[in-house]
């Protein structure tokens, strides 16, 4: 009797497709999950083919190719477990986005500053991220601020707080999650440091910047000195 090999074509088929799309995704820059996604069309032609050749066959003799099964089920585990964690790699490469255009708006507006005010600063942007959801599903990343102003005068507690002040107030923004601002100003005498967190940034007055701000002997003065 003779016999028909149940697999086999199902494999084939599942090769040239990958072939196929392989270059197709690389010429057009889609996403390895985008591919992935299709891949349960195996286990349809797979079942396809059983079904032709049980009906079209059933006077012969079927034998299941073990290593074209092997490979497609391979490839549907693949499959699903890609399935399962497509969420979480979706949901953190959203957050990203958020947090580099906070981080770009922050930016601006702290450059905004000091053209403005016309200092020497530069300023460090960083993520702080708190996980609200089970298995980081839910990450909250926040972006945050160190900004150092050099002066090679001596100016005013009152002049510092000023700048600090304005520092704070432009990130102070629906579109900027801010999570934390620390700004040191260096004069020709003193350093001054000041640190707020979220919270205190969303409500910020001139007052408490001023009330926050601790002096400390510049170490470069005290040398000179």
């Amino acid at each position: 009797m003779k016999q028909r090999r149940v697999g086999t074509f199902t494999l084939g088929i599942a090769l040239i497709l990958i072939g196929i799309m392989i270059p197709l995704a690389l010429i057009f820059k889609a996403s390895a999950l985008q591919i992935i996604q299709f891949s349960p069309l195996i286990l349809i032609v797979l079942g396809a083919e059983i079904l032709v050749y049980a009906i079209r066959f059933k006077e012969e003799k079927l034998k299941y190719d073990g290593l074209s099964i092997f490979m497609v089920i391979m490839i549907s585990v693949v499959t699903i477990g890609t399935s399962a964690i497509a969420p979480v790699i979706n949901r953190v490469n959203e957050v990203n986005q958020i947090y580099y255009q906070q981080e770009r708006k922050a930016r601006i507006a702290l450059t905004k500053v000091v053209d403005e005010l016309k200092l020497d600063a530069d300023f460090n942007m960083r993520n702080d991220s708190s996980f609200n959801g089970p298995l980081f599903l839910d990450p909250d990343r926040h972006v945050s601020a160190d900004v150092t102003i050099n002066s090679d005068k001596e100016v005013t507690k009152q002049e510092v707080a000023s700048a600090m002040y304005a520092f704070v107030k432009s990130v102070v923004n629906d579109d900027i999650s801010m999570f934390s601002i620390s700004i040191m100003y260096n004069d020709s005498k003193n350093q001054y440091m000041m640190f707020m967190y979220e919270d205190e940034i969303a409500n910020v007055t001139l007052d408490e910047v001023t009330k926050r701000i601790k002096v400390n002997p510049n170490a470069t003065s005290s040398l000179d000195e």
